[in-house]
């Protein structure tokens, strides 16, 4: 059977047409799926400290609302950690920014390492950092250690300059050096 020219004409124009709108979708949903990635991606850095990887200020208090209306809706409690590096600035002019930098993202690092999965760790200011521990608050007696029957608290005793390093002191001797 002989098809006339028109129809031929008008068949490939169709699957041309066809062609085009399947790369067109498929050119979509890849555009669609790294606009998402971005826009993630875009959202994670909007809320994340640049230098030590955890929550920004910004974002630690917008965690503290939430935290502070779950208390308030199961009348429970949430603990507050405040941690700040005392001397830093101190550090900072006689080792240098780049020192002070590095004991900025180890004390994070360690403290993270050191709390609950959902306690949230952030950071305050400058040398600041604050820990967010949901149900950890009981009047009177401070926040929760993390490991109850071990007798001392996780944490930090105090921030010194040693022999031109900083050094962060732990309970059970175990420091952090710069």
């Amino acid at each position: 059977m002989v098809m006339s020219l028109p129809l031929l004409v008008l068949g490939a124009a169709l699957a041309a047409a066809a062609i085009l709108l399947a790369i067109t979708l498929v050119l979509w949903f890849r555009l669609r799926a790294k606009l998402s990635e971005t826009r993630q991606a875009l959202e994670e850095t909007a809320v994340t400290d640049a230098l030590t990887g955890i929550p920004n200020h910004k974002h630690l208090l917008s965690r503290f609302e939430e935290e502070f209306q779950k208390c308030r809706r199961y009348k429970g409690g949430v603990g507050c950690v405040l941690i700040d590096i005392d001397h830093f600035k101190r550090i900072n002019a006689v080792h240098g920014h780049h020192a002070g930098d590095r004991v900025l993202r180890k004390l994070a690092k360690l403290v993270k390492s050191s709390i609950r999965s959902y306690d949230v760790l952030g950071r305050y200011g400058d040398e600041e950092f604050l820990a967010l521990v949901p149900g950890g608050y009981h009047p009177g007696g401070g926040v929760r250690r993390k490991d109850p029957g071990h007798g001392r608290d996780p944490g930090f005793h105090r921030i010194r300059e040693d022999s031109g390093q900083g050094h962060i002191n732990q309970p059970g001797g175990h420091g952090l050096e710069t």
